[in-house]
């Protein structure tokens, strides 16, 4: 099944490439984190734990030129670059 990648206006940090692909997160649903207290009945109220995959963002992040996968870590906006000079 492939996934539906949505074309953001996002600069890649590895390579340059304008226009980054991204998808809600399979993994944690879109949450960015897991309940843990659902997994052992002992602790008392929520603990919540960061998803590994999308780095506790909910959405997974990827440069289709170069592959890097950027989930979780800064990425340039150009609409929010300004010119100096």
């Amino acid at each position: 099944m492939a996934d539906d990648y949505e074309l953001e206006n996002l600069i890649c940090p590895e390579c340059n490439h304008h226009g980054t692909e991204s998808t809600r997160c399979h993994w944690c649903g879109g949450d960015g984190c897991f309940d843990t207290s659902d997994e052992d009945f002992l602790i008392e109220g929520s603990q919540y734990e960061p998803c590994e995959e999308c780095k506790g963002t909910g959405i997974l992040r990827h440069c289709p030129e170069c592959g890097e996968d950027l989930s979780g870590r800064n990425v340039i906006d150009p609409d929010e670059l300004y010119d100096l000079h």
